[in-house]
């Protein structure tokens, strides 16, 4: 059996840490697989860490502070990585919420968001373009007004 060595043997390392030296590594990486366990995309360390660098800096003019929550519900991606590890650059508090489709449908998902909302404020939600039409369906508090986004085209 292969062991695969620590790259980050200091217990004491925050996850900021791990990105910073991550950043540096143009060799090793992360895959994206399909369903049937073929690779469809790949990207190295130190462009994940560049994403997210780059969602950070789009977050922080959108409004977004330090201490915020911020809820991803993307599908398994280097988008939703990029808010992930972009968020915690920022010092944004992440927190994955599952898709519709994966924990109850659209009624269910309204309603956990309706719910974060009231008990995360402030937060912000990042998203596919169908978060937004379901939230305006539903009856998510005004405190969401302009706190709703898609991905941001980073390039």
């Amino acid at each position: 059996m292969r062991y695969l060595v620590d790259p980050f043997p200091r217990p004491e390392a925050s996850l900021i840490d791990l990105l910073r030296t991550a950043a540096g590594d143009r060799d090793r990486g992360v895959r994206i697989y399909d369903r049937r366990g073929k690779t469809i995309v790949r990207k190295t360390w130190a462009e994940v860490v560049d994403l997210s660098a780059r969602w950070a800096t789009w977050a922080r003019a959108t409004g977004v502070r330090p201490g915020d929550h911020v809820m991803i519900s993307l599908p398994t991606s280097f988008e939703f990585a990029a808010a992930w590890f972009g968020a915690v650059l920022l010092g944004a508090r992440p927190l994955a919420l599952a898709l519709p489709r994966a924990m109850g449908g659209e009624n269910a998902f309204q309603r956990r968001i309706r719910g974060l909302w009231d008990f995360l404020s402030p937060a912000w939600l990042v998203a596919e373009g169908w978060a937004r039409e379901t939230l305006e369906k539903s009856e998510v508090p005004e405190a969401a007004a302009g706190r709703v986004h898609e991905f941001p085209d980073l390039s």
